[in-house]
């Protein structure tokens, strides 16, 4: 994980992922921020007898200063 984050620091990248509930509290502690945007996992896709849902995460580049990603991806649309 953490040579990831330093190659995507000096790429000057966001890491993204999904999580579960239960790494949350981990991915918090390497930097990363929770998404307000989940990702629901249909039954017969995961064929699990309901939905399952996954927390997504970013970390920002330090580059970014206090952006957040929501904040960078909106940015980023609008100018499209």
């Amino acid at each position: 994980m953490q040579w990831g984050m330093n190659v995507a620091e000096q790429l000057d990248l966001a890491v993204y992922l999904e999580s579960t509930a239960e790494g949350v509290p981990l991915y918090k502690k390497l930097g990363f921020q929770t998404l307000s945007e989940g990702i629901v996992f249909k039954p017969e896709i995961t064929r699990v007898d309901k939905e399952v849902r996954a927390p997504l995460m970013a970390k920002m580049p330090t580059s970014a200063g206090n952006m957040t990603f929501e904040e960078w991806a909106e940015g980023k649309t609008s100018s499209v």
